[in-house]
């Protein structure tokens, strides 16, 4: 569980890490406005995979009943869900920041644009570790967040000073 903390905060930070030495702080002041309105949606489906999906699947599994009818159902309501959620974001996102912040932060509603598209398949991934948390699988989830880690730090030389992953 460590591990898949470790590994879900470095491949979450990663990409935060490789702006900020590429821009100036207002830009990463405006992309962080964008991050955080971004995130909320992925952190409500979150928030609602740990509280449904985990003791719902904890039950089946103890009970040693099939999860797959259970798990087809929510994935289906969160990829219906979410997917209204991030077109919404898409569609609106300029508008919000527009409506929320003054003309100094207008950069943020495109960015945010962009990273709606982005986190509907977040969403979709927040079904997965709690099925695999309730099967005592968690440490397919924990390599998940490593590869994904790794892959932005493949990205980004100075985040593999080493050249360990280098794709040379």
């Amino acid at each position: 569980v460590f591990i898949s903390t470790l590994f879900t905060f470095a491949a979450a930070q990663a990409d935060q890490l490789m702006v900020a030495k590429m821009v100036t702080m207002q830009v990463i002041g405006v992309y962080m406005i964008a991050i955080i309105w971004a995130l909320v949606p992925v952190e409500i489906f979150h928030q609602l995979s740990d509280g449904l999906i985990f003791p719902l699947c904890s039950r089946l599994h103890t009970a040693e009943r099939s999860m797959k009818p259970a798990i087809q159902k929510l994935r289906r309501t969160v990829s219906v869900g979410s997917a209204i959620i991030c077109a919404g974001m898409m569609i609106f996102g300029s508008l919000l920041i527009e409506i929320l912040y003054d003309q100094r932060y207008a950069e943020a509603g495109p960015i945010l644009q962009i990273l709606a598209a982005g986190i509907w398949f977040t969403a979709l991934g927040c079904t997965y570790k709690p099925v695999l948390f309730a099967i005592g699988q968690s440490q397919w989830g924990a390599m998940a967040n490593g590869a994904k880690f790794a892959e932005t730090a493949t990205a980004d030389p100075e985040l593999d000073p080493h050249g360990l992953w280098s794709r040379t």
